[in-house]
């Protein structure tokens, strides 16, 4: 999966009409078993980007996406921003959530998503060392925001979804209630979902 010739990734297969559904700032105790109640019953996989002071805490749930058939990335340890950071500091964050994750899972992350997508030269050489990709998005509903509605949300996604959309999106209650929605009308448009672990 590693490439350093292209290490950035921000779009998926753009000749067929897939689509990747990711998921940042989890696991949440309260939320993230919800979405993946929803993504078995629509036998849908996505990715999700987890927070490594969070996901030490619940590594039953790490087990459970993984056995499920979904990707884990990294999403840093504490959540910080990155961009003005020491070295150690970056590659600290990065390798501390890498060794959560591979405990839970036996897997160590290939991907790297810089929290609120802020990354520089520094980010992008640790994630180099690590053997990582970063990992942005080229589609966001802006499901984060307090002020959008789930209408808002659902069409955004109508409007914008393309082949290689990778969609951002986040652990929260509004977006497990809108989710089966979302995913009924990605689907309705004949698109089929996978995770990023399937881009070359």
């Amino acid at each position: 999966m590693f490439s350093t010739l292209f290490p950035i990734l921000w779009t998926g297969e753009r000749h067929q009409p897939i689509v990747y559904l990711t998921f940042d700032d989890g696991p949440e105790a309260d939320v993230t078993p919800g979405i993946l109640d929803v993504l078995r019953t629509h036998h849908v996989a996505a990715t999700f980007f987890l927070v490594g002071s969070k996901a030490e805490r619940m590594p039953s749930l790490l087990e459970r996406m993984s056995g499920e058939g979904h990707a884990i990335g990294n999403h840093s340890f504490s959540h910080r921003r990155l961009i003005f950071k020491s070295k150690r500091r970056i590659d600290l964050e990065i390798s501390q959530t890498n060794r959560i994750i591979q405990a839970a899972t036996g897997q160590i992350p290939c991907f790297f998503r810089p929290p609120h997508g802020h990354f520089g030269p520094s980010v992008l050489a640790s994630c180099t060392r690590h053997r990582m990709r970063l990992v942005l998005w080229n589609l966001t509903p802006r499901d984060y925001k307090k002020s959008i509605s789930p209408s808002d949300i659902l069409y955004r996604v109508e409007r914008k979804i393309r082949n290689g959309r990778i969609i951002l999106l986040h652990d929260t209650i509004k977006t497990l209630k809108l989710l089966p929605e979302l995913i009924n009308e990605v689907k309705k448009q004949d698109f089929t979902f996978s995770t990023l672990n399937s881009i070359k």
